[in-house]
């Protein structure tokens, strides 16, 4: 079967300024501006769910789908099921300090006034039940555009991005 379009392999590499502007309108999603000065908005949760994508350099999906019983915040690691692996084999992913404060950060959120602990870090605000989509962080990053100076950035750019820098 022919693809009616051709693939085309990404290479944009987000720069250390680009990271830092991410950073900080990670840090306060809530004054972002877009490239024409209008206010956009991005839950602070979500844009958790981005800082923990540039520093673990797990995929969106990893991320957005990241549930608590994956989770040993003491242990500081995280177990990602072979099912959600686009390899198919589980990964141990270590937790820095940054990431463990980050993700108690979203679990406080994500339980908001209710008693239970959620099932997932990052539960969509419509189903409790369900995670929040991958396409919710690249919505996000799009937005955060104007706030970055990345005009043509994505989420998974991140990923590549950490690669490189270790690689080189």
């Amino acid at each position: 079967i022919q693809s009616l379009h051709t693939e085309v392999k990404r290479r944009r590499i987000w720069t250390d300024d680009e990271l830092a502007r991410l950073w900080s309108a990670c840090e306060a999603p809530n004054d972002l501006r877009d490239d024409q000065g209008e206010r956009v908005y991005v839950a602070r949760s979500t844009a958790i769910a981005i800082q923990l994508c540039a520093l673990l350099l797990q995929r969106r999906v990893e991320v957005s789908g990241m549930a608590v019983t994956e989770l040993n915040l003491k242990e500081r690691t995280w177990e990602i099921a072979p099912d959600r692996m686009k390899g198919g084999r589980a990964q141990m992913v270590p937790l820095p300090n940054t990431a463990v404060e980050l993700i108690e950060e979203a679990l406080e959120l994500a339980k908001g006034e209710d008693e239970d602990a959620p099932a997932f870090v990052f539960p969509s605000p419509r189903d409790k039940g369900v995670p929040i989509t991958a396409g919710a962080l690249t919505q996000a990053v799009r937005k955060m555009r104007g706030a970055t100076g990345a005009a043509d950035a994505t989420c998974h750019d991140l990923r590549r991005t950490g690669s490189t820098i270790m690689t080189s």
